[in-house]
């Protein structure tokens, strides 16, 4: 018979990876942290361990593009966010996978890296936690860390939340919004980070709702039609994976689906351009738009096909003057026959209109 010491110290090795060798354990274990002790850093950071979870957000078509995995039934500390690997390659949402790896602690954020094995292991699905956005309004070891990588609802039910704050980070923009209870408080709630996608940066590029026209090209380009936020559009929900930028505590939504827009109309035009007129349609190559605008602004004007992808940017006006305009715009000669939408976009104007290439 074994002696209970061995006995003890072989069910402590099967448990705790020690000296970098693989330990079999969960993602529960991986995040969670005591807030007294003042860090966030894993206790399994630098360690190989091989965890399970059910695929939250993926590199799929129209997904986030980042990989993120959940434990299902757990509240808490259940989340974490996988580098992308070759054998990651063929899973999807939903997939119940197995992975080995090394943990790692990124700008405050903890991942799993350097993934030597994936395995599928069958279907299984994840329900949102759900919060009032306001319980996000600043990151906090004993109150928000433990959602860091999972996936979250946020909602004001019945009342539906607003944009309280279209850039909390002015005069800078790092493409945070923030949504929130209170219209009237623009320092409360959570922010919403999309449409920028870089090596530090992973937001998704299949979400049309973004702070600036400048996000729709700059950091990734954007997949789908662009709608610039103003304060006070509404949103009675908004789903995605819980995660940090630049210190602060944001949602990434993974496309367009998460977002359960206002009945009474989300982005209604405070400030439209009037009398939007595009000729000739079909066109060949060269058209003439016209239009008056009710106050001083900027546009932008994109060419996007019918599936929300950006075919060609085809012009930025800059300081346009309050009245009636005419601008030229010209296509690109490879554009293939078809219909395309035709967007006009400004900091208060998201305006679009149907035309024909020929």
């Amino acid at each position: 018979m074994r002696p209970l010491k061995s006995l003890a110290s072989l069910l402590l090795f099967s448990l705790v990876s020690i000296s970098g060798l693989k330990a079999q354990t969960t993602i529960y274990d991986i995040q969670y942290v005591d807030p007294a002790l003042g860090s966030d850093v894993s206790p399994y950071v630098n360690q190989t361990v091989t965890v399970s979870g059910i695929v939250t957000a993926s590199k799929e078509s129209g997904n986030l593009g980042t990989f993120f995995i959940q434990m299902p039934d757990s509240n808490a500390w259940a989340g974490i966010q996988l580098d992308n690997a070759i054998g990651l390659s063929a899973t999807e949402m939903g997939d119940i996978i197995e992975v080995t790896g090394k943990v790692v602690e990124v700008n405050g954020i903890t991942k799993i890296t350097s993934i030597t094995k994936v395995d599928i292991r069958g279907k299984g699905n994840i329900v949102p936690v759900t919060f009032n956005p306001d319980a996000f309004t600043t990151s906090s070891l004993a109150k928000t860390e433990q959602y860091e990588g999972m996936l979250v609802t946020l909602g004001n039910a019945p009342q539906p939340m607003f944009v309280v704050n279209s850039n909390p980070n002015a005069p800078n923009n790092n493409g945070e919004w923030r949504v929130g209870s209170n219209l009237n408080d623009v320092n409360t709630g959570c922010r919403i980070l999309s449409g920028r996608q870089t090596a530090e940066i992973s937001s998704s590029l299949n979400v049309s709702y973004i702070n600036h026209i400048q996000w729709a090209t700059n950091s990734g380009v954007i997949n789908v039609a662009p709608t610039v936020v103003n304060n006070g559009n509404q949103f009675f929900g908004i789903t995605g994976i819980m995660t940090y930028n630049e210190g602060n505590i944001v949602l990434i939504p993974r496309n367009n689906e998460d977002f359960t827009k206002s009945v009474v109309g989300i982005f209604e035009q405070t400030q439209p351009i009037k009398d939007l007129n595009v000729f000739p349609n079909p066109i060949s190559n060269v058209a003439t738009i016209q239009f008056e605008t009710e106050k001083p602004t900027s546009l932008e004007v994109t060419l996007y096909n019918l599936q929300g992808k950006i075919i060609q940017f085809l012009s930025s006006w800059k300081d346009l003057s309050v009245g009636f305009h005419t601008k030229k715009i010209e296509f690109n000669d490879q554009i293939s026959p078809g219909n395309y939408i035709l967007s006009i976009q400004g900091e208060e104007i998201n305006q679009t209109k149907m035309i024909s290439i020929q």
